[in-house]
């Protein structure tokens, strides 16, 4: 009998340390979901800057847009299922969020939560990625890191087209020159441009379709981080 309790015990053991614990020492920050082979990025703007989902080691689970799912997880090996999940009925101020909310909220998790979702955790850069997929092979992206989007008061731009193919200019508020420093969402340094003046065209076209930050210095110090979505 004593036996079968150590055995029991080591089996349980087994299965509780068997998940990656990074899923759960991060706060995982949403880059991408792709919905039948398409990208979709997360806004950011003033009623939702960024979306991010937790999971804890009660076994909860909780993301939000303006609505927030929460639910209890069960976890085996490298997939995860909902025992038990909840909605708010909130919707969003603008219908840009309120659109993603669907599509993240109700589109990529709630036509599937009754099926299990696989998981995995890979270092890209320096940052984790985190990779969900759910049963009708559709992928949530996101990372423990995600780089501030600021505008320093007095100090706004406006990038056009935006989206856009990869070629995008910056309507800085004055003729200065400027220094323009290219991330991707894991804080990677990936280009600078000096002497950016008014309006000049930028290519970001040799980089993959997905999300770019853009910090925008002025000749006093001052800055702006912010987001360019490339096609």
């Amino acid at each position: 009998m004593k036996y079968f309790l150590i055995i029991t015990s080591l089996i349980f053991v087994q299965k509780l340390f068997a998940q990656d614990p990074q899923l759960f020492e991060n706060t995982w920050y949403l880059q991408d979901v792709i919905i039948d082979g398409n990208d979709n990025f997360p806004p950011s703007n003033e009623e939702v800057e960024f979306i991010q989902a937790t999971f804890s080691n009660d076994n909860s689970f909780l993301t939000e847009v303006c609505a927030t799912l929460e639910g209890t997880l069960s976890y085996n090996a490298d997939n995860f299922s909902f025992d038990s999940f909840a909605i708010t009925l909130i919707g969003c101020g603008e219908q840009v969020n309120d659109d993603y909310q669907n599509l993240y909220i109700n589109d990529y998790f709630e036509q599937t939560i009754d099926n299990p979702y696989s998981y995995a955790i890979t270092q890209s850069e320096s940052a984790l990625e985190l990779t969900v997929t759910n049963s009708n092979n559709d992928i949530a992206i996101y990372t423990n890191e995600l780089l501030s989007i600021e505008n320093i008061r007095g100090f706004e731009n406006r990038i056009y087209p935006n989206p856009s193919n990869g070629i995008f200019s910056i309507k800085t508020p004055d003729n200065s020159d400027y220094i323009i420093i290219i991330y991707n969402v894991t804080g990677r340094v990936l280009g600078t441009i000096y002497d950016y003046t008014k309006n000049g065209a930028i290519d970001i076209s040799q980089y993959d379709s997905g999300v770019y930050l853009l910090k925008i210095i002025d000749d006093t110090g001052n800055y702006s981080i912010e987001r360019i979505i490339k096609n």
